[in-house]
């Protein structure tokens, strides 16, 4: 059974127990400078620290050495909310962060996107206006250890990442290139999935979907093996079956080197994706997701568009 988890944004909670209904803030603030700054991802270090990524178009208060248009920044702030290092990574073109793991080592990697040819970018497949995944590992100081872009010449777009237990890195999210580091595409968009070695080696990389648009948006390591893949489809050829209309959420289980066990559509007439995914402690999977579907798997929608708590 796939049921709905609900994530609320926490700033840093404090004098959580059970009984209690609305816990303090222990502190909260801002960062970044007179520019737009946004964070999309946050990890705990080895030491208590935290770690955030994301992006900033700033050259001015907490924000140094931009490299131009809009830079991925990290920082790392210690359990009082002091900035103790901040880091602007990318080139003269527009990059940006969409997910961050905080490795055993140490270590933290950064998945995110480049459109940059220059700066800290070595590489760039898509062109002036398409995009690469840009996956860079940094050390506890925020140095680079290395940097790597994937894709093609169209536009490769991740969202999610994520570390096994050889510490081998997966990335997913959608591309739309059929060359270079492409391979297999099935049109429009694919989910597209990835899988490096610690040292930032491509070992393989892999298309999911149908002739119309697929986009991958969650990936967790599964129970038994392999990784677990939620997204949404609007295929119903090829790799997809089941699909009940406009877009579904998709669901994909792949064994450990990327091919299919099985896959399931879920939702209606409307438009249907999986945004977020996560192992419950009865061995099975929760998804949060959308809606905008009253039939099908669909039960209960209140209207425009609602959570999706498929049974």
């Amino acid at each position: 059974m796939v049921r709905l988890l609900i994530a609320f944004l926490i700033l840093v909670l404090t004098n959580v127990s059970y009984g209690q209904v609305i816990p303090d803030i222990d502190w909260q603030n801002c960062y970044g400078g007179s520019n737009g700054d946004q964070g999309f991802a946050i990890g705990l270090a080895n030491d208590n620290d935290y770690v955030f990524a994301g992006n900033s178009s700033s050259t001015n208060a907490d924000v140094t050495d931009n490299h131009g248009g809009g830079d991925i920044w990290v920082v790392r702030i210690d359990s009082n909310s002091n900035i103790e290092w901040q880091k602007c990574l990318g080139g003269t073109s527009f990059d940006d962060a969409r997910s961050m793991i905080s490795m055993p080592d140490g270590n933290f990697v950064i998945g995110g996107y480049t459109m940059s040819n220059d700066g800290d970018v070595s590489v760039h497949y898509g062109g002036d206006i398409n995009r690469d995944f840009w996956i860079v590992k940094l050390n506890e100081f925020g140095n680079i250890l290395w940097e790597k872009s994937l894709g093609g010449s169209n536009d490769d777009v991740p969202h999610s990442i994520i570390y096994n237990d050889l510490n081998e890195i997966i990335t997913l999210g959608y591309t739309s290139s059929n060359d270079y580091d492409v391979i297999e595409y099935n049109g429009n968009t694919d989910v597209w999935l990835t899988l490096q070695n610690e040292a930032g080696e491509v070992q393989w990389t892999k298309c999911y979907g149908g002739s119309m648009s697929d986009n991958g948006y969650s990936v967790i390591n599964a129970w038994d093996y392999g990784y677990l893949l939620v997204g949404s489809t609007y295929s119903n050829d090829i790799d997809v079956s089941g699909n009940h209309g406009e877009s579904d959420m998709w669901v994909i289980k792949i064994d450990t080197i990327g091919n299919i066990n099985w896959q399931k559509c879920i939702g209606g007439s409307g438009g249907d994706v999986g945004k977020s995914v996560c192992k419950t402690l009865d061995g099975n999977y929760m998804i949060a997701g959308v809606t905008g579907s009253f039939d099908g798997d669909i039960e209960g929608n209140h209207g425009a568009t609602d959570f999706l708590l498929p049974n």
